[in-house]
């Protein structure tokens, strides 16, 4: 028994067969075990080796000679070296994951998108997979314009990712200024400016860089309307569960009824309010993994009419349920 270096390949000699000694060398690369043990390429390259060196005698004392197949140890070395080469490349860890460019959104938003996590071992093209999944997921979002993902091979199996984001604009100040006539050309004949709307509209996605978003409308004139939406995509720490809230009140002292010889014809009470109208709503959802979204919605809307005929009811009514939008 001994031991020689050959091409960094360690050899040693063994074995007894029958009356005459028989040599059987075996090559192990000394590198650090695969994970989890030697792997498979190690063993299949011990029953190859050992397999050929059987069934392929180069002398025996009653036959004659016999054509050794060349089995040479660099031959060996190669075939170990490829297999433990293509073990390594379909299993990769995830060894950490980095998201840079995000100054305003939180990173458990952003994670809740992923397609894998730190420590999830992948092959190669599962995890090509994974991270083009994970771009999709975060521009579903509607919260960044450019979203680059990388990756760095660290050790031989271990890997970082490196996910890069470019946020867009969150904040969206609307002016309002709007008339109330069928068109422009009718209200510029008259050209009353009691007859126009006018006030504030704001959008503010990603509030609080937690996804949430918050719509706020101030409106003056003609019709009033006041209202607020506040959405909470996610309450709890798993992040499944969220809440929306809204609140909305409006009122008018005037309400189109019909039409004359193509003119719109107004009920108007100049002193008070025709039409008040309350709104409030709850929105509860609930988000399993990333494609389902479960919801209920309750609403409670409360309508008061002043002098209450019952043809100016039965148009208002009908009104509100053609025309309201209501978004939550």
């Amino acid at each position: 028994m001994y031991n020689n270096d050959l091409f960094g390949v360690r050899s040693s000699e063994f074995g007894v067969r029958g009356s005459k000694a028989t040599k059987y060398r075996i090559y192990r690369l000394q590198s650090p075990p695969l994970r989890g043990g030697l792997g498979w390429g190690y063993y299949a390259f011990v029953f190859l080796f050992v397999f050929v060196k059987k069934k392929f005698k180069p002398f025996t004392s009653n036959s004659s000679f016999v054509k050794k197949p060349r089995v040479t140890p660099f031959l060996c070395f190669s075939v170990l070296l490829l297999t433990h080469t293509s073990s390594v490349a379909q299993n990769l860890i995830i060894e950490r994951v980095i998201v840079i460019g995000n100054k305003v959104t939180k990173y458990n938003i952003i994670s809740r998108e992923f397609a894998f996590k730190e420590g999830d071992t992948l092959s190669s093209p599962a995890l090509d997979n994974a991270i083009e999944l994970t771009r999709q997921n975060l521009n579903n979002t509607s919260l960044f314009n450019f979203i680059n993902i990388n990756k760095q091979i660290i050790d031989s199996n271990k890997v970082y990712l490196l996910i890069e984001v470019t946020e867009r604009w969150y904040i969206f100040p609307v002016p309002i200024f709007e008339v109330v006539d069928r068109n422009f050309n009718e209200w510029w004949l008259r050209k009353d400016f009691s007859r126009t709307n006018y006030g504030f509209f704001l959008n503010w996605d990603n509030f609080r860089g937690r996804k949430e978003n918050v719509r706020l409308l101030l409106r003056f004139g003609y019709s009033q309307r006041l209202s607020l939406n506040y959405s909470i995509p996610y309450i709890d720490k798993k992040q499944k569960n969220g809440l929306s809230f809204l609140l909305q009140y409006s009122r008018s002292k005037e309400v189109n009824y019909t039409l004359n010889e193509s003119k719109t014809v107004f009920y108007k009470e100049p002193k008070n309010y025709i039409r008040k109208e309350f709104i409030g709503g709850t929105r509860w959802n609930y988000r399993h993994g990333i494609y389902k979204n479960v919801s209920i919605t309750t609403e409670y809307l409360n309508y008061e009419i002043s002098n209450p005929s019952s043809n100016l009811i039965l148009i208002i009514l009908t009104q509100a349920l053609l025309f309201q939008n209501i978004s939550m």
